[in-house]
């Protein structure tokens, strides 16, 4: 129910594991055939879970961030797309991009530490495309580089609220509106490499990040006979703005 990465991929761990991996060896007989209908199958699965799509970022998603590519991906798949984000510009700004290529979208402002808010954006969601059948989580909140002594718990408890708690939230009034669909759903839970090991001075980050993992295998579990799945997603460092101004270079970001 849960495709963790790691899980998914380290063919060790099984000799089935190993003769699919065998089984889609280009240099096999047959292998491009095979390769094009599992791109096929994955395709039409995208397709499904992607009629109503609700995306809930904070700060970045206008733009090439994340955010904004996931949102242009999934209407160029002819999904009907809502962007949530805490900042109205941003949110307007990738609502803009999709009606450019033709997309059907809207904008909504967000700030997930409200649970209203949280409910508020479901029905928005209802409203504008009749039930919610994706949700991606991508809301985060980054603490100054401190460690557990010098970090505030204002700043802990801020990241905690953003980046698990409006999780959490969305998760929780998303998942009636998929049942109701009676086609099921989608999460899809923005985590990063950083909840897989641990950074110097980033322990507001890397824990919940963490956390973000465990609570989707639970949710995972907990509504998979439902056929609402949940997955997380462990990107590294991606070229955007924020992590530029970071590092200074994509060099130091890796």
């Amino acid at each position: 129910l849960h495709q963790d990465r790691a899980d998914r991929f380290d063919t060790r761990r099984s000799a089935a594991a190993g003769h699919r991996a065998r089984a889609l060896d280009p240099a096999r007989p047959g292998a491009a055939l095979r390769l094009r209908a599992r791109a096929s199958h994955h395709r039409r699965g995208f397709r499904q879970f992607a009629r109503g799509v609700l995306l809930v970022f904070r700060t970045g998603a206008g733009g090439g961030g994340i955010g904004g590519e996931v949102a242009r991906t999934f209407a160029r798949e002819g999904a009907a797309v809502l962007i949530a984000d805490i900042s109205q510009t941003q949110a307007d700004a990738v609502f803009a991009s999709i009606k450019a290529i033709g997309g059907s979208a809207a904008s909504f402002q967000l700030d997930v530490n409200d649970p209203a808010q949280c409910e508020a954006a479901i029905k928005a969601a209802e409203l504008h495309f009749g039930h919610v059948t994706t949700l991606m989580n991508g809301a985060v909140a980054v603490t100054p580089d401190k460690n557990v002594e010098n970090l505030s718990l204002e700043d802990w408890e801020r990241t905690l609220r953003t980046n698990l708690t409006g999780y959490f939230l969305m998760c929780k009034y998303a998942i009636p509106s998929m049942r109701a669909s009676s086609e099921g759903g989608s999460i899809v839970n923005i985590a990063s490499s950083h909840g897989h090991y641990a950074l110097h001075g980033r322990i507001g980050y890397c824990t919940t990040k963490a956390a973000i993992h465990h609570m989707t295998r639970v949710i995972a579990l907990d509504y998979g006979h439902e056929n609402i799945r949940c997955n997380s997603i462990s990107p590294g460092p991606i070229d955007t703005d924020r992590v530029l101004r970071r590092f200074g270079t994509r060099e130091k970001s890796n």
